[in-house]
Formats: C-alpha cells, structure tokens, sequence
C-alpha cells in the first residue's frame, strides 16, 4: 500500500507542478497583453509588443509568431490600419520588419540605445 501511495503521491505532485508552471505561464501572458492594450496608440501597442518580446528572448530582432491578420486582431485593431502603421514607423525608421520578423531601431542604429 505504501508504494501505491507513493506513487500516487509522485503524480499528484508533478500534476501540481505541472497546472501551477502553466497557469502562471498564462498569467504573465495576459499580463503582457493588458501592458500591450493599454498603449494609446497603434504605434505605442506594436513597440510594447515587440519590447516585450526582445527582452525575453535577449535579442533585438525578434519572430512575433504571427501573421499581420492575427497580429492585428491581438493589438485590437483593424489590418489595413495596423499594415499602414508599420508601413509608416518603418519609413520613419522606427522599426524594421519583413514578414513576422521585426526588429526596434534604436537612434537610427540597431540595438544601440546611445547613453
């Protein structure tokens, strides 16, 4: 009985651990998208995201994972206006991106800050 309860035990535990890692997986991800859509803007909503994102993953240029139709509907705004707006940040050397991939240009050079 002893070795039944131990593993009982064994899997209830990782059970456990495994809910709680994921439900806090979720948890700081709607955190996120609450920081990301309390932007004013469609300029600053794009910026949180892709900060959000380079931070993370340690690198200034990162993949958002999704295609402008679905980035969009995460940003709450409609395609045309969202392809317009990077159209725009990307002319005025803002940012950089080709497909899902973008990259945050820092005064006027990547990945420098310039303090």
């Amino acid at each position: 009985m002893s070795e039944l309860y131990t593993l009982h035990s064994a899997n209830a535990r990782a059970f456990f651990t495994w809910f709680y890692f994921s439900y806090a997986d979720e948890l700081i991800k709607s955190m996120y998208k609450i920081d990301v859509l309390s932007k004013k803007t469609i300029e600053e909503k794009v910026l949180a995201h892709i900060s959000i994102l380079s931070e993370k993953r340690g690198s200034d240029t990162v993949d958002i994972g999704m295609t402008q139709e679905q980035f969009a509907r995460y940003l709450c705004v409609n395609r045309s206006v969202l392809t317009k707006k990077l159209n725009q940040m990307r002319q005025a050397g803002i940012i950089r991106y080709k497909k899902t991939e973008f990259t945050i240009i820092r005064n006027g050079i990547d990945g420098e800050s310039g303090d």
